[in-house]
């Protein structure tokens, strides 16, 4: 029994119908599958078999220092220009995903459990939490969660800062036990 070339575009239309990628016959009902003969993953395996040398050139140019430090420029720019509708956003985004908020804050509380060195300075930390200043808020001289350094939850690491200034210190290393020197980049971009 031969199969002809309508037998073969019918049955390509009954495999979309039924949401089944004719590469690896993965079966999923997913939208993607209602206009698409294959699947998301086979889609992208082709399409960089297809284009090596245009993703290899797009790779290396994003590498680069000077365009990294561009892009990150431009960034920080688009971040000052538009601060209301990027907190808006966050704000929708928190009210959307309440369970995405509450595990990023229990992480940060093993992060901080984890990081104290000692129960006898639990006192001293509730002290220094207690006597802030209404405008201030306690930061971590050197970051608890950085990509470079993990610092300890204990009363010599902390310090009062004003909550813009924290806010824009964030998590922020720049090698020294004062920490400073990151404060010098926001003056020079803004």
């Amino acid at each position: 029994m031969s199969i002809s070339v309508i037998d073969i575009k019918y049955i390509n239309k009954q495999l979309v119908g039924i949401g089944q990628c004719n590469t690896c016959q993965k079966v999923d009902n997913s939208s993607v599958f209602k206009t698409k003969t294959e699947c998301t993953s086979c889609y992208n395996k082709r399409y960089r078999a297809s284009n090596k040398e245009y993703l290899k050139i797009q790779k290396n140019r994003r590498s680069r220092p000077e365009v990294k430090a561009k892009s990150a420029i431009s960034h920080k720019k688009y971040k000052i220009k538009n601060k209301e509708k990027i907190r808006l956003a966050k704000n929708d985004y928190r009210k959307r995903n309440p369970l995405s908020r509450k595990g990023e804050s229990q992480f940060r509380k093993n992060a901080i459990k984890n990081q104290t060195i000692s129960k006898r300075f639990k006192e001293q930390i509730v002290n220094i939490y207690k006597t802030c200043p209404d405008n201030m808020q306690v930061d971590h001289i050197i970051p608890l969660l950085n990509k470079d350094v993990c610092g300890l939850h204990v009363p010599w690491n902390l310090q009062f800062l004003d909550k813009e200034v924290n806010n824009l210190k964030n998590n922020k290393w720049d090698g020294t036990y004062n920490n400073t020197n990151w404060s010098v980049t926001w003056v020079y971009l803004s």
